[in-house]
């Protein structure tokens, strides 16, 4: 199964596959569908379904997790450089170790640690296939418009990463934010 995937760094822009084993607010998540599951539960559920669907429903709920679930569970989460916790709202996170421990808890079969602490250009060579350059924010843009709808990416930038994802025509940056150790965010990545 491949997931498509972006990673930005240096001004270039890669687009690529994902290889796996087998600004709106994070308030406008319909909360109540997350509210009455804990988020080892969420993700016992979500490993459950996944064993039972087909790479097309397995591709939803990827785009689920990545857009809705893990923001909600992880909105609010602090930064911190050497964050490493797996348990959102407990403990710190770095951009890194968000992106790794949630693909991690999500089920892909990778090293967390040694992934969250490379460049992003590692990561995404050690996650990706079928790499595209791409030299500019508007190619970015250009790129992800081409993409179909409700999708999920990881975007690297020199010293940051986290994901984006594709909702209709809006673009979203989910990512553990440094500036002010705000922490786990979900916004408009034209913003």
């Amino acid at each position: 199964m491949k997931w498509f995937f972006v990673f930005l760094i240096s001004g270039a822009v890669l687009s690529c596959s994902f290889k796996s084993s087998d600004n709106q607010p994070i308030e406008s998540v319909e909360s109540s569908k997350y509210d009455t599951l804990t988020y080892p539960k969420f993700l016992d559920q979500v490993k459950g379904n996944k064993a039972n669907y087909d790479i097309v429903k397995k591709r939803e709920l990827l785009f689920e997790c990545v857009h809705e679930a893990i923001p909600y569970y992880w909105k609010g989460t602090p930064w911190t450089f050497t964050g490493h916790t797996t348990s959102p709202k407990n403990g710190e996170i770095a951009c890194g170790y968000y992106v790794t421990n949630t693909l991690h808890a999500l089920g892909f079969k990778i090293n967390r640690f040694k992934l969250a602490q490379e460049v992003s250009a590692v990561m995404i060579k050690q996650l990706t296939v079928n790499v595209k350059h791409l030299s500019s924010i508007d190619e970015l843009s250009k790129y992800l418009g081409k993409q179909q709808t409700n999708d999920a990416f990881i975007i690297g930038l020199d010293f940051h990463t986290g994901y984006v994802t594709k909702e209709g025509a809006e673009y979203y940056f989910i990512h553990s934010n440094y500036i002010d150790n705000q922490g786990v965010v979900k916004e408009l990545l034209r913003e």
